[in-house]
């Protein structure tokens, strides 16, 4: 608890320059690694507390060695290298038992390559690196394992990971259900168009379709199958409704925001592009289960109306100072603020809510920094060994023979790169990975961008990881394979628009 709660005020401090305010300002990475050792200690304190002491400890003398240890440009003492390098065996470790082995394993596969690169043969073979100068590069370089996409996690990222707990602790997922009851409770298919719903408005917020199916498959899955949706059906239909919302305006699981911050393209227009593709992936999902259901009469709680304007309003300023080019993650620390007193229910002790948010955020944000730091290692060895000038030409190859078949293998790539991520760190790494490589071809930037959006985010639905469809399949009591199958069935739409943009 006391490292998850840490961990969001330290971020805090950092956004908000509040260390300037008392004169004792701290360099951008000495917060990076001090962020990286509480994120590891987050993932390991429940259930290893010396493992998560042990990382906050890295962490810590990494964030007091970094500045000597650049100004001498790595040639210190061993001491001084120590610290970081035992950074690369703990994000490993952490990210094969706590997140994602097939993303560990992606890791591991290209700091071979940036060890060995040199020796494959072809046109994708590596500069030669020094084995030892190569480790010691990816594990203090800001352009490396504290690189682009920790620095974003650590501000945008988390800015919307605590507006989107801060929302959700004050009840709008309860709201837009019971809302959506009321509205659809006795039409066809009533219960599944909730979910259709109910998921699309929350998930646009929460960021993540796994935390999307949890909180709303609980109300959703079972009243479908009450009501004569068969077990995977109702699974299938909350996994890729959960999914959908990641790429439904205004929000888009923050990737909307990392999309502009990483194009240079302004809010409205990503935003207002990303409309249209996504109603209608809804509009063909709502078709579906109305054709499914049968007709219902489930008239739904009482609910006050007044209340969608307290939520509202938060998202409404949130929107509104994007706009203004205010500073993306200060613009949603300003909207939480606003959300913690807005929602605030009654007789509730505001700074006790204010503890539980940062701590939830705490835990959501921990698992994220770690991610984004095995980004880093992925990212930096494109760079230093120059596979991504390679890829590039490759992809440029297959691209003059055949930009379909581009289109597929990129599509293929974003879906296997997605595996097991949440929304913000699966676009990261197909915008900083593939979306530059089909922008040189002649792709238009926001679509590109946007196409790799959407496969990423497909693999929560997709085999063979698809964790939306696993997380519904256990609500639902049904064999997860099956689920995963039947919701990308459903999602058919999502895989099929993104080469209409790119060919209409």
């Amino acid at each position: 608890m006391i490292m998850a709660l840490a961990l969001p005020l330290v971020l805090l401090i950092y956004i908000l320059g509040l260390d300037s305010m008392v004169d004792l300002p701290l360099m951008e990475e000495q917060y990076a690694f001090l962020a990286l050792g509480l994120g590891l200690g987050t993932m390991w304190y429940r259930d290893r507390k010396w493992l998560a002491w042990t990382a906050v400890g890295i962490g810590t003398a990494c964030s007091l060695l970094i500045y000597e240890f650049s100004l001498n440009q790595a040639f210190g003492p061993w001491y001084q290298k120590t610290p970081f390098l035992a950074l690369l065996p703990f994000v490993l470790f952490s990210t094969w038992t706590r997140v994602s082995k097939a993303f560990t394993l992606l890791v591991g596969a290209f700091i071979v390559y940036g060890m060995f690169g040199h020796l494959v043969p072809g046109s994708l073979q590596g500069a030669d690196i020094p084995v030892w100068e190569y480790l010691t590069l990816m594990t203090y370089d800001k352009q490396a394992i504290i690189g682009i996409p920790f620095s974003i996690t650590m501000t945008i990222v988390f800015a919307f990971v605590l507006f989107g707990r801060t929302m959700q602790m004050g009840g709008v997922g309860d709201w837009i259900n019971a809302a959506s009851f009321r509205v659809l409770g006795r039409t066809r298919g009533g219960p599944a168009k909730i979910a259709v719903i109910s998921s699309g408005l929350f998930g646009s917020f929460s960021g993540s379709a796994v935390a999307n199916v949890i909180t709303t498959g609980a109300i959703t899955i079972p009243t479908m199958i009450r009501t004569g949706y068969s077990r995977v059906t109702a699974c299938a239909l909350e996994a890729t409704a959960s999914t959908m919302g990641q790429i439904l305006p205004p929000v888009m699981g923050a990737s909307a925001f990392i999309m502009a911050e990483l194009t240079g393209t302004s809010y409205v227009d990503i935003a207002t592009f990303a409309l249209v593709p996504a109603l209608v992936c809804y509009a063909i999902l709502f078709a579906i289960v109305h054709f499914l259901g049968e007709r219902v009469d489930i008239p739904g709680a009482p609910i006050i109306w007044a209340d969608g304007v307290r939520y509202g309003v938060p998202v409404a300023i949130l929107v509104y100072l994007a706009l203004s080019f205010f500073p993306l993650d200060v613009a949603a620390i300003i909207s939480v603020v606003v959300a913690l007193f807005l929602t605030k229910r009654q007789g509730e002790d505001i700074l006790d809510r204010t503890r539980k948010v940062l701590i939830k955020s705490g835990d959501d944000i921990g698992q994220l920094l770690v991610i984004a730091a095995g980004c880093g290692f992925i990212i930096s060895t494109l760079d230093q060994s120059g596979l991504s000038f390679n890829l590039s030409y490759v992809l440029s190859e297959i691209g003059g023979s055949s930009m379909f078949l581009l289109l597929v293998l990129t599509a293929v790539a974003c879906i296997v790169l997605g595996m097991g991520m949440p929304t913000a760190s699966a676009y990261i790494i197909v915008a900083l990975l593939i979306a530059p490589s089909l922008v040189e071809l002649g792709i238009d930037e926001i679509e590109a961008h946007m196409f790799v959006l959407y496969y990423a985010v497909l693999s929560m639905v997709s085999p063979p990881v698809a964790l939306a469809a696993f997380s519904a399949s256990r609500i639902g009591e049904v064999e997860p394979m099956r689920v995963a199958l039947r919701a990308t069935l459903f999602a058919i739409p999502m895989a099929v628009i993104p080469f209409v943009w790119i060919y209409v």
